[in-house]
């Protein structure tokens, strides 16, 4: 199971981002609003400005291979309130329905929106809340009777929970750990030689990279990928190597480095994640590449390929990219005005984001 959270700026622009995603993303199946209402988050705005916070709300995200009933998930969330002493009451639950690639994960995953305002007046907890949202995913694997999952921060889970007296959990995670050692942590960063050989059930790693390729056509938005990337059973994670996000399946197994199953520069890569960790989100404009033959050209055979976008020509690749990167993370975009149209193209549209 995977719970993980990002807290959402003040931003209205962030805020309509994730908003449209979540109640109406077009690519599920089935989209249910379980508890609250979308405007109960967006509301939230006005309450985060109203008392200086920096952020409105936090997005948990909960996924889990095997079915969960809706009872369990409000259990979850209660534990989640408990946790970081927050009121389940006001949050805002939307169960989103869509077929997995693999056909054996759930159909369903989670959204749920917490205040980060709460009725007091006080800003919701949030330190070390990575290690504490894989406590808690990890109780309800037990208590769910789920598959476990081998987290980053097991080692760390269990000390808090043995510190509080729940050594039950702490004995079955532990039984279930292969290793504590750090340097074994799931997440770790991949070598060449595991990426070369990598597999995630039974696919190649240039299957999976052509997934990554065809979810970035369909998405119009950096949130909208990362959530698609989700439905599918995939997750983005920090690397043990500093300034290194990588790709985990719905096991958690490392695939590889993000940036470079995406095909794209490292710090490209990392800013636009980081900017949507802050509730920025990252416009993509279409890719269109249109072929068109040159009236002087000789007429192509019969074996002859359709041009594609490897046929344009690195350096204009190189300007419209460096256009984009002066342009900070938000809403980045960049047209074939930018630079010189290939010869045979009736028309162009690049954003910096890779596809080879």
């Amino acid at each position: 199971m995977i719970v993980k959270s990002a807290r959402m700026k003040t931003s209205a622009s962030g805020m309509s981002s994730t908003c449209r995603h979540v109640f109406h993303g077009s690519d599920n199946e089935a989209i249910e609003v379980l508890q609250g209402s979308e405007f109960d988050v967006k509301s939230e705005l006005g309450r985060a400005r109203a008392v200086g916070s920096k952020y409105a709300v936090r997005h948990i995200k909960i996924s889990s291979y095997e079915d969960m009933t809706d009872e369990q998930l409000i259990e979850l969330v209660k534990n989640y309130a408990r946790e970081f002493k927050a009121d389940a009451s006001k949050t805002t639950i939307v169960k989103h329905t869509k077929q997995r690639a693999d056909g054996k994960a759930s159909n369903h995953h989670y959204h749920v929106y917490f205040p980060e305002v709460l009725s007091n007046g006080r800003i919701m907890d949030s330190s070390f809340s990575k290690i504490r949202e894989e406590k808690i995913a990890r109780i309800a694997e037990i208590d769910f009777h789920h598959a476990p999952v081998i987290g980053k921060h097991n080692n760390s889970v269990i000390k808090d929970l043995e510190k509080s007296g729940r050594s039950y959990y702490a004995d079955i995670i532990r039984k279930n750990t292969p290793s504590l050692d750090p340097k074994n942590a799931p997440d770790a960063c991949y070598s060449d030689k595991q990426f070369r050989r990598a597999k995630i059930g039974g696919i190649q790693l240039n299957e999976v990279r052509q997934s990554l390729k065809d979810l970035r056509i369909s998405s119009e938005s950096f949130s909208q990928l990362y959530e698609q990337m989700l439905d599918v059973g995939l997750d983005i994670k920090k690397g043990d190597k500093a300034n290194t996000y990588i790709i985990v399946n719905s096991e958690n197994q490392v695939l590889g480095s993000a940036n470079r199953l995406f095909g794209m520069k490292k710090q490209d890569f990392n800013n636009m994640h980081e900017a949507l960790e802050q509730g920025i989100d990252t416009s993509f404009k279409p890719l269109e590449v249109v072929a068109k033959q040159p009236a002087e050209a000789t007429p192509a055979s019969a074996t002859d390929k359709p041009a594609t976008i490897e046929q344009i020509s690195k350096p204009s690749m190189s300007e419209a990219v460096k256009t984009a990167s002066s342009a900070g993370p938000v809403g980045v975009s960049v047209s074939s005005g930018g630079f010189e149209k290939p010869p045979g193209f009736e028309s162009c549209s690049v954003i910096p984001f890779p596809l080879s």
